[in-house]
This record gives structure tokens, sequence and C-alpha cells, in this order.
């Protein structure tokens, strides 16, 4: 039930956009900065990389990196300040392995998992609590945004649910890393930690090939600058 005394805000801003961190800073009172930040955005791009377009590609770092480094920047000193705060991060089990096709947001995701791995180090015995919280395919709108042929959606996780065990988690207040997810997933970050990279690159090509080429050319259907001139245009 929630605290008549709380008092709740919802804004609408595209975290993607450059700047976006100082325009939601700018909303914030001083008195008023969150002890708890999740960072939660996220975004993709499925695809072969050469065909998609790179405005897209870049609001994906833009989101996942950029926004996620400055408003940290900007959220951290403060909660030093109080001697307390927490700082989650989600993760994905994309960000533990290279994934040919979303290699964009593999790559992102992999900076956020050592991005917060480092800060709660450094917040260590400060008060300050950095969580990375690796998640697995979610019964959300982010694979048909991302251009990703569903095909498996019945086995993916609840976002309620993986929303109750990350709050349990955010409650204690501890820094760490937590998979959210079933046994196959945590079966699959300890083999993540074993296999090396250039392998689970090859097995996700496999797994991924087919479904990228039989994408159209520009899915988005979208023309980007940054192709060469097609012959007659």
């Amino acid at each position: 039930e929630a605290d008549p005394q709380t008092r709740h805000d919802a804004w609408g801003l595209d975290l993607s956009r450059a700047g976006a961190a100082e325009t939601l800073a700018d909303r914030l009172a001083d008195g008023e900065w969150p002890e708890i930040v999740v960072f939660n955005a996220g975004a993709g791009v499925f695809g072969p990389f050469h065909r998609r377009g790179l405005r897209d590609q870049i609001a994906v770092v833009r989101l996942t990196v950029e926004f996620t480094v400055a408003f940290t920047r900007m959220a951290l000193p403060r909660m030093l300040e109080r001697g307390r705060g927490v700082l989650a991060y989600i993760g994905s089990t994309s960000g533990r392995k290279p994934v040919p096709y979303m290699s964009v947001y593999s790559a992102a995701k992999g900076f956020v998992h050592q991005f917060a791995r480092a800060l709660a180090e450094e917040c260590r015995g400060r008060g300050v609590a950095v969580q990375l919280f690796i998640l697995g395919g979610m019964k959300t709108r982010f694979h048909v945004r991302s251009g990703f042929p569903v095909t498996a959606a019945d086995r993916r996780m609840d976002p309620a649910d993986a929303a109750r065990r990350i709050w349990a988690i955010l409650e204690q207040g501890r820094s760490g890393t937590f998979t959210i997810g079933s046994w196959k997933e945590k079966l699959g970050g300890w083999l993540q930690r074993l296999l090396p990279p250039e392998w689970w690159a090859r097995r996700m090509a496999a797994a991924y090939r087919p479904l990228a080429e039989a994408l159209p050319e520009n899915p988005a259907n979208e023309p980007d600058p940054w192709d060469p001139p097609q012959e007659g245009g």
C-alpha cells in the first residue's frame, strides 16, 4: 500500500538523446534527488550491423552507456555526501558474451557490467550500494522493437516477477551481482565465464544468422545518410 505522504512523479523523456541526463537533473531539486536509482531503460537493434541504421545504433550507445555514465556522475556525489543510497544497473545475459547480430547491444551491456562492478569497489564501505542485475529474456516488447523475430515468448520471464525479486534485493542495500532468472540462466552464466568469448560468438551467430538474413534490407525503412549512394539514385 502506498504511503500517503509519498509523492510520485512521472516524466516522459527520451534518454537516448544527447543531454538527456542534464535534462533529467534539471527537473530534480537538490533536496529531492532519489536515494535509489535503477537504470532500467534499454533498447537494442537486431540484424546485420552494416544493414541497420547508424542512428539506431548510436541511440543504443547513448541510452545504455552515455546516459548511464552521465546520470551516475550526477547522482553518486549526492549519495556519498548523504552516506547512503543504491545504484542499481539492469544488465543482460547478452552482456556476458559477444552476440552477433546484436553486436552494439551486447557490447553496451558489457560496458554496464564492468562499470557497475568497478563502482561497487569504489563505493565499498562508504554507505552506497552498487548492484548489477543480470536478466535473461523478458516478456516485454523489447524483442519486437529491436526487430528480433519473436519465437519463444512463452519461455521468457514475467517482468513483474523479475521486479519483485529485484526489489527484495534492493531493500537489503548490499552491493553485488545478481542473476535474475531460471536455473538455466544461472548455469549459462557459469558457462559463459568458463568458455571463451569466441566460442560464444560462433554459437550465437549460428543461432541468429538465419533469422538475421531473413530480415528485409532496411527493416526500419529509414534512409541513412552514412550509407553509400545506390546506383541510379
